[in-house]
């Protein structure tokens, strides 16, 4: 669930904005969000990279 800090970041973003309207996306722009409101660029393979990236580090964190 996201706080309402989170939301105003995706509903303030366009980019996100559209992103979140794909339902698979959802999940990956919450995983990204980090990057998001660090001003990183937004589009479908950068959201694709930050999620993925994330993953992959708390994976190998937590092994």
């Amino acid at each position: 669930m996201l706080v309402e800090g989170k939301v105003k970041v995706v509903m303030e973003h366009e980019g996100v904005r559209d992103l979140m309207q794909r339902p698979v996306m959802s999940e990956l722009v919450i995983d990204a969000l980090p990057e998001i409101e660090q001003g990183a660029a937004v589009d479908l393979a950068r959201i694709y990279l930050y999620a993925v990236k994330r993953k992959m580090d708390l994976d190998v964190s937590s092994a």
